[in-house]
């Protein structure tokens, strides 16, 4: 009852003359809980943005009612609607653009059928990514290095982090989805030079109108990156590997990122055994090993319903956790898509379509649902989720627009790639580690603070590994 009413109050002020709307928009901020739903003015009609569980899910599935009137946008239509933006530039056709039911369902099966890796195929991707992340650590480089006035001598070749979760996860992909198992032949540079692309684009296209947006077809450095790759120029929407390439790779290095840098090195000094964790699962990517917690006395507590026992503050202390828990807690703080929007439209004659969105960033993070720490790194969370939030819990989407990666593909690729990382980052030697610089001292610094990773797609793009005495030191 009280979200139809709230409902039918925001769409009376959506309805009002300009001079009124502002008049109740004032007097709704007093009365409406800010956690449901926020208005953006900024645009010539309102846009409503929901931080509320249950109305995100809603809004998603392009069910939210206006005056009891249904969305007449079809729900695949009211994403394609929204996704237009994509289409200009990186020129794709897929599930994310497309409106008829039957072509989005062929595309979300023969992805889904690709991650459907059996054990032998989880076995090979880790070998692969062992293998490559070992071969940058023994070189001490990629083929991209860095060095700056303050970061030459002694310590010579550097290795940018955010290159290295791109390269990897894009080799990955390549791997996987698209069956490059021989990759001897593609350099880092390929790879990066068209990583770089994609993200620019990615940035550039948020929020810009269709004549400001580059063109997939004029976008030379895409263009080139893709030929050195791929082989192929003049590529048809339909037949364009970035179809497959952004949803799998564009999320997952970013998350890949942070996971490697709050487990292996914001968090190491006092928990050593979330490295231990990841890695284990890294060289052992089995379910059993990815939800193993390592601690015979901690897998046994639980209660006769099958429930977890909370633990004293004296057991905590020695609590280890699970690879799941860790990359579970990486999606929830850093979560893949802050937001999703859709096109609604309840009229004919309403003219043109207004967007709803659903703050997922603003679920995972709300402290009413998640207690005080919802902005800290606790991944003690996991042990024993209430139904709010395993509700307000959505990293892969939800029905009917959830994620084919969500149940398996997605968090266990998330923890082998970190772990990866962590393997070949980590005790390399008893004598020899890696540390953390860069030129801005302020970034180093705020890793420790422990305010949490910044979500902008271009942080830490200056922060660097040097092999260095000790261990996950930072300057």
């Amino acid at each position: 009852m009280m979200l139809l009413m709230f409902q039918n109050l925001s769409w009376a002020i959506y309805d009002s003359a300009v001079y009124i709307a502002h008049f109740l928009l004032a007097i709704t901020c007093e009365i409406v809980p800010k956690s449901w739903v926020t208005i953006d003015t900024s645009r010539r009609r309102p846009q409503f943005m929901s931080q509320d569980p249950s109305i995100c899910r809603q809004i998603i599935a392009g069910v939210i009612q206006h005056h009891q009137c249904q969305n007449i946008i079809p729900p695949n239509a009211s994403r394609a609607i929204v996704n237009q933006p994509l289409k200009v530039a990186f020129g794709i056709d897929n599930a994310f653009t497309r409106s008829d039911d039957s072509e989005v369902s062929s595309f979300v099966t023969a992805a889904r059928a690709k991650m459907n890796l059996s054990a032998d195929g989880w076995f090979a991707v880790s070998r692969f990514a062992r293998a490559t992340t070992r071969n940058w650590s023994v070189k001490q480089c990629l083929l991209v290095t860095h060095s700056t006035s303050q970061l030459q001598g002694a310590m010579g070749s550097h290795i940018n982090i955010a290159s290295m979760a791109q390269i990897l996860t894009l080799r990955v992909v390549l791997r996987v989805m698209f069956d490059k198992t021989d990759q001897d032949k593609i350099c880092d540079m390929s790879i990066l030079t068209l990583a770089q692309p994609i993200n620019r684009a990615w940035i550039a296209q948020k929020g810009a109108q269709e004549n400001q947006i580059l063109r997939f077809e004029d976008d030379v450095p895409m263009q080139e990156a893709l030929f050195d790759i791929f082989g192929t120029r003049n590529i048809m929407p339909g037949n364009n590997p970035l179809n497959i390439i952004l949803p799998s790779f564009e999320t997952m290095w970013r998350i890949v990122l942070r996971t490697v840098l709050e487990i292996g090195f914001v968090g190491s000094a006092e928990h050593p055994e979330w490295e231990s964790s990841v890695v284990a699962f890294a060289m052992e990517p089995t379910k059993r090993q990815f939800e193993l917690d390592q601690n015979p006395r901690l897998s046994s507590r639980s209660s006769s319903h099958g429930q977890n026992i909370s633990s004293s503050p004296h057991d905590s202390m020695r609590e280890t956790f699970s690879a799941k828990h860790l990359v579970f807690e990486s999606l929830r703080l850093y979560v893949p898509t802050r937001r999703v929007h859709r096109a609604y439209q309840w009229s004919e004659n309403a003219g043109s379509h207004e967007t709803l969105s659903a703050d997922i960033e603003g679920c995972h993070l709300r402290r009413d649902i998640w207690g005080d720490d919802a902005k800290e790194f606790n991944p003690s969370r996991w042990l024993n989720l209430t139904h709010i939030q395993k509700e307000a819990f959505m990293p892969f989407g939800c029905v009917p627009f959830e994620c084919p990666a969500k149940p398996t593909f997605g968090p266990r690729m998330i923890g082998l790639l970190a772990g990866a990382i962590l393997e070949a980052f980590g005790e390399l030697s008893t004598d020899v580690g890696w540390r953390l610089v860069c030129d801005d001292k302020g970034v180093p610094e705020h890793l420790r603070s422990g305010q949490g990773l910044s979500l902008d797609r271009t942080a830490y793009g200056d922060l660097f590994l040097a092999r260095a005495p000790g261990r996950h030191s930072m300057m």
